[in-house]
Order: C-alpha cells, then structure tokens, then sequence
C-alpha cells in the first residue's frame, strides 16, 4: 500500500537515478564544504551543512536533507541541444520566459503521466542576474498524496538551467522551502 503512494513520486525522479549509473554515492555537505559546482563547471550553489549530495556523472546537483521522498532539491543545466526531450516541438533558439515556461511545464507533465499537474503560480524573476521564472506546481498521485514544486528556470546561452524543488505538501514543504530559496540566492554562473 505503501509502495503506491510513492510510486508516481519515485518516477518523477526514476530518470535521475537510471541515469546516473550502477554506483551512486550520497556525500554529508559538512562546514566548510557547502560551495557545490556541477561536474561540467557550468554553475554553483551553496548547500546548507549536513545535507546530503546525490554524486554522479550527470551535470546537476542533487540534495535532500532526510530522504528524496520527503524532500528533493536539483539543480540542473539541460542538454543544449534538446532542454526538453520528450517534447516534439523545438524551442525557439531565444524563447520568450513565458515560452520556456509553457515548455517545461508541458514536458513536466508529459513525464509524469499518472500524476495530475497543476501549476499554482507563475512569475517572472531575476535568477544570476537574468531574466527567468518561478512556478509552483501541484503534484497529486492516484492516492490523493499531494507534492508541491517550486521550479526556477532560466535561458542563458543557448542553455535551460532548472533549479526545482519538490516535498509533500504536509510538513516538509513549508520546513524546507526558506532551505530552497536560500539555495536558489547563491546560483551562480560560472565562465
């Protein structure tokens, strides 16, 4: 029973984990340690001590603080080529923030088929010094568990970089959210 209500939440997630290879390690983010850079050297964030980092090979970080099922934060910078690939439709080569949210809100439900989507909020903000989104987003499983999101997004260079949040709405969103958003303060883009 319990195993589906996690279900849907776990396949949101599923694409990370089958992706980053058979060995995936979770390293503590002790004092002293908290700059984290992803492996391309593309962007960094601050994590806050005594969280944990999912270390792979992929070009994102990746931080809970008690498990991915209660909360989950990633930071990532999409392929160039293809920021959302199970869409058809190509983005724009300099697409409008209205329209780079439209896209990954429909490629965010397209990979999550069997969870119901709906998006509480959209705002134009300032991400590393350009010009992006905030969404929120509702994510409610068959079981009636209900997940909010809060997604950054933001184009740069040819280059999508997404800064999401996720955790059930009971509790851990609101304990966790002032983490998210001092995470998202400390984003930046490295040369």
């Amino acid at each position: 029973m319990r195993n589906q209500i996690i279900r849907p939440l776990f396949l949101l997630i599923l694409p990370l984990l089958m992706l980053s290879g058979c060995v995936t390690t979770w390293t503590r983010v002790e004092q002293g340690q908290n700059q984290q850079l992803d492996t391309n050297r593309s962007f960094s964030v601050v994590i806050p001590t005594q969280w944990v980092r999912l270390t792979n090979t992929m070009n994102n970080i990746s931080v809970t603080r008690d498990g991915t099922m209660l909360q989950w934060i990633e930071v990532k910078r999409r392929n160039k080529e293809k920021p959302f690939a199970s869409l058809d439709k190509a983005l724009p080569s300099q697409p409008l923030v209205t329209e780079l949210a439209e896209y990954y809100l429909a490629d965010t439900k397209k990979q999550a088929a069997n969870i119901h989507i709906e998006q509480l909020d959209l705002q134009p903000v300032s991400i590393a010094e350009q010009t992006g989104f905030r969404m929120t987003l509702k994510l409610v499983n068959s079981r009636g568990l209900e997940v909010h999101m809060i997604t950054y997004g933001v184009w740069v260079e040819g280059w999508f970089y997404q800064l999401s949040y996720q955790a059930p709405k009971l509790y851990y969103f609101e304990r966790d959210l002032p983490a998210f958003e001092q995470i998202v303060g400390t984003f930046t883009l490295r040369p």
